[in-house]
């Protein structure tokens, strides 16, 4: 009698602890995303990757699936490569102050 009553009692602590597991995979979260207007985001600037000599056409595929990502993302627009001040081949070559100064 006593191995039925735990037996019965186990299932009855099993059953509540399944409820209760439904009770907490049924709670709702919700994302509130408001989009700014392009003019309003950070720009952005992709200038050709260091080393993108060896194989430009692969250079030219990585910037583009970067650009889409980051313009995709809704974070960022994508700044126009005409308005680089210059760009460096070598990581000393850059010049902050003269990017900082586009004030993008």
């Amino acid at each position: 009698m006593q191995k039925l009553f735990l037996r019965c009692g186990s299932f009855v602590v099993l059953l509540l602890v399944g409820w209760c597991g439904c009770l907490i995979a049924q709670t709702q979260m919700q994302i509130d995303i408001e989009k700014q207007s392009s003019s309003e985001l950070p720009a952005l600037a992709v200038p050709p990757l260091l080393g993108e000599t060896a194989d430009p056409a692969l250079g030219q595929q990585i910037r583009g699936v970067l650009q889409q990502d980051m313009r995709f993302s809704g974070l960022f627009r994508i700044a126009d490569p005409a308005t680089y001040p210059e760009v460096p081949q070598t990581v000393e070559q850059l010049q902050y102050a003269s990017w900082a100064s586009l004030g993008w």
